[in-house]
């Protein structure tokens, strides 16, 4: 499984039978807003 389809897995793609990411649901809250993609590169563009 490469690195992209893990992270929009994780954190970008909400799952139906949980209804939120795998990432919130294990309490890991980025406010990524409305875009994810964009926001979520631009949080990692700061680290």
């Amino acid at each position: 499984m490469n690195n992209e389809f893990r992270i929009h897995y994780n954190f970008v793609r909400e799952h139906g039978s949980i209804k939120q990411t795998p990432a919130e649901k294990a309490g890991i809250k980025l406010e990524l807003g409305q875009n994810k993609i964009e926001n979520l590169i631009k949080m990692a563009s700061k680290k």
